[in-house]
């Protein structure tokens, strides 16, 4: 294998990825199954390394297949990605129409079809990026087994050839039936032989060299410690994965650290403080941002120990970093400007600009402006659609559009893709973006309420996710590819209950989450006491 494992530690390094020895076991577990058995289904949790896995062996075949053609083992693979979820069983393997009798082929058959079809030695990969149940797999054993033959209602037989495979990819196999179970090789992926290391190793080294010794050194001083202490002692309204928090970190510090916030590594008198300072409000408002009320107080008193610059007045929740003065400065400063009310406006509709709203718009339109997902979490009344919309109406109309969809448990995948393609039309073939050349923000209120299916699937919620990890979804009527372009997601939730539910882990890790807490007994005396004041003046 010495070959192949340098062909995966290449295309490691080549996608800024570390070479850890369980990695590499991990893509040598699944050629060797893949060799095996012409069905694997690669299972763990979220971030535990899944897609990195398969993406790793996929390039790391072509690789040696490009330098040496001949080697049967290494052919060049292509990948079909299907999220059978997202999409009726209808449209997954295609259905006569009832009152005409015609046939309408499906999202697999059609794929199935073309990469059975062709007879080059090419490795043709069908991945299928979603849960496994006995709704939509059942139909599938017959191409599992020994027969690879998947026979479709109208009687067509679809033979499997040597160089297809079907690869599964799922969070867990809670509700597959034994005969599938066992028709399948399987490699199991554990978080915990990865931890959140690799990947901030891996972010710190795409980083220019200046930011390299400072990063590590805030990373074991601040990162590691809260991440420990909030495991430990801090309480989640909606629990995120520990990878998940990281992420959001450096998706957030990426979006704040800029030349135009301070940070700039020529400036040697500045430069230190500065990423110090934007590091640790990173860390707050990600790995931090999540937790409760009651648990922000215990954060709070453990920042505090490690950092001793920042004011006691409040917590540190409340302050903000000022690239000028290089200190905290409070949230409150930014409501200096005297808030007016407009009289023409009904009362119901009336914003009062609060700490709240100022420091979750600066957040979320930092994040939404850099192109990264953002979830707002919080309980009825804690102003996450206000924000959300004050983000949207301080968005440059020149560049951005703005759809807000309101989700409820009747919204289907069918409603949220045709909502989307109303506001999108044809650059080239099979892509698409907003209308005008713009970005578009897509608001999507109450994301948690979808119903679930019989096996606790959201297919609405599967549709994003196909879009949001691959850039493309399927026309429901013809079988292509549709890219997405240039469309930010923007969501809000309440917690789980009266209808809510609990969201897939592997769609919520996609997403910077911030929890939104109630207003202090100061903020609504604010918001009341200038509501009064200008009413009686």
């Amino acid at each position: 294998y010495s070959k192949f494992k340098t062909a995966i530690d290449a295309e490691l390094v080549a996608q800024h990825l570390q070479s850890t020895v369980h990695t590499v076991s991990k893509v040598i577990q699944l050629y060797e199954t893949k060799n095996s058995r012409h069905s694997v289904v690669l299972v763990g949790c979220t971030q535990s390394g899944k897609t990195a896995i398969w993406q790793t062996l996929k390039r790391a075949m072509t690789r040696i297949a490009n330098q040496d053609s001949s080697d049967p083992l290494f052919q060049r693979v292509q990948e079909y990605p299907i999220n059978a979820k997202s999409i009726s069983i209808n449209e997954l393997y295609g259905a006569s129409d009832l009152s005409t009798g015609e046939w309408n082929d499906g999202i697999l058959s059609n794929i199935m079809r073309t990469a059975c079809a062709d007879d080059k030695s090419d490795q043709k990969w069908i991945l299928f990026d979603c849960p496994i149940d006995a709704v939509w797999i059942e139909s599938m054993n017959s191409v599992m087994d020994d027969n690879k033959i998947l026979t479709l209602t109208n009687g067509e037989r679809i033979a499997m050839p040597e160089q297809v495979t079907l690869l599964f990819e799922t969070g867990d196999m809670a509700v597959a039936s034994p005969a599938t179970v066992s028709r399948c090789g399987i490699v199991y992926c554990d978080y915990d032989n990865l931890s959140w290391r690799p990947f901030i190793t891996s972010w710190i080294n795409r980083k220019s060299k200046e930011y390299h010794e400072p990063l590590t050194t805030l990373t074991n001083k601040y990162l590691k410690p809260i991440l420990q202490f909030k495991q430990s002692n801090c309480k989640e309204l909606v629990p995120i994965a520990e990878l998940n928090g990281v992420r959001s970190f450096s998706y957030l510090f990426d979006s704040l650290a800029t030349k135009d916030n301070g940070v700039d590594p020529v400036d040697e008198d500045s430069f230190p403080r500065l990423i110090e300072l934007w590091f640790l409000f990173s860390t707050i408002w990600s790995v931090c941002a999540s937790v409760d009320e009651d648990s922000r107080k215990k954060i709070d008193a453990y920042i505090r120990e490690l950092e001793g610059t920042i004011p006691n007045k409040d917590s540190v929740y409340e302050y903000y970093v000022d690239p000028k003065q290089r200190a905290w400065l409070a949230w409150e400063d930014k409501l200096r400007v005297a808030w007016k009310l407009n009289s023409e406006i009904p009362f119901y509709k009336i914003i009062v600009p609060t700490v709240d709203t100022i420091r979750y718009k600066y957040i979320v339109a930092a994040l939404i402006k850099q192109g990264h997902p953002c979830l707002l979490c919080g309980p009825v009344g804690t102003g996450k659609t206000s924000v959300a919309h004050a983000v949207m109406s301080e968005l440059d109309a020149r560049e951005y559009s703005t759809l807000i969809i309101n989700m409820s448990a009747q919204t289907s995948s069918n409603i949220v893709q045709e909502i989307i393609e109303a506001r999108v039309e044809k650059r080239v073939k099979g892509v698409y973006v907003p209308i005008g050349g713009k970005k578009m923000l897509n608001f999507m209120d109450d994301f948690n309420m979808p119903a679930k299916d019989e096996y606790g699937s959201q297919p609405p919620l599967e549709l994003l996710r196909l879009w949001l990890d691959f850039g493309f979804w399927y026309d429901r009527k013809n079988q292509t590819v549709k890219y997405i372009k240039d469309m930010l997601l923007l969501a809000g939730m309440g917690p789980p209950g009266g209808g809510r539910t609990i969201i897939s882990p592997r769609l919520q890790s996609r997403f910077n989450l911030v929890n939104m807490t109630f207003p202090s007994a100061t903020e609504i005396r604010r918001i009341f006491g200038s509501m009064i004041t200008q009413r009686l003046a």
